[in-house]
């Protein structure tokens, strides 16, 4: 009976210092990643999504006609995007995302308005404290010139899932302005009006 008291209180000691991911599939070396899915709606004075009709390498459903995606992956000739992080810790010197996959634009249509998008991975490990993302942008077929634009977001981490983290954009800001955001789809949306002179 004694043997069998010491052997519940070891097993009981291990279980509480202990998880499954421990005990049955060591996770130290997995990177521990948060993404960031944002979603920007570009639209003329009277409501139409500029992004619509854009060329796509790929789309959904790929059995129909590209006018009929709901989303694809936009030809990378039509566009350039830099992305820099900032960390609290190190406003000088952003990171650039380097990874050109990363840097890919996609399409997704959210209730018949077409957002452009974009969601990459970043080490928690490497950044852990990032709350400030720019996002460059130059794309003809949206704005009708050669201009680049920034996209200004802040962001915050919010719960864990597995060894990575989800992540909230709580902030957008385009030419001084600040806009509305939804979460949709899983990504942060914001719908911005250009003016006639952008």
């Amino acid at each position: 009976m004694k043997t069998l008291k010491t052997l519940g209180l070891l097993l009981s000691v291990m279980m509480s210092f202990s998880s499954c991911e421990f005990l049955f599939n060591q996770n130290s070396d997995v990177p521990r990643q948060a993404y960031y899915p944002l979603g920007l709606c570009f639209q003329d004075a009277s409501g139409n999504s500029l992004a619509k009709g854009i060329g796509l390498e790929h789309w959904i459903p790929s059995d129909a006609p590209v006018e009929y995606a709901t989303r694809g992956d936009v030809i990378p000739d039509l566009y350039t995007l830099d992305i820099l992080v900032f960390e609290p810790h190190n406003n000088i010197e952003p990171y650039v995302i380097p990874n050109a996959f990363h840097r890919r634009l996609t399409t997704n249509t959210f209730w018949g308005s077409w957002h452009l998008t974009n969601d990459f991975p970043l080490s928690v490990d490497k950044y852990p404290d990032t709350k400030k993302i720019i996002y460059r942008l130059k794309c003809p077929y949206v704005f009708g010139d050669e201009e680049v634009r920034e996209v200004v977001t802040y962001w915050t981490k919010t719960t864990k899932s597995g060894v990575n983290f989800n992540t909230e954009c709580y902030r957008i800001e385009f030419e001084g302005n600040e806009y509305k955001i939804t979460n949709t789809g899983g990504y942060y949306t914001a719908t911005i009006v250009l003016s006639d002179d952008v």
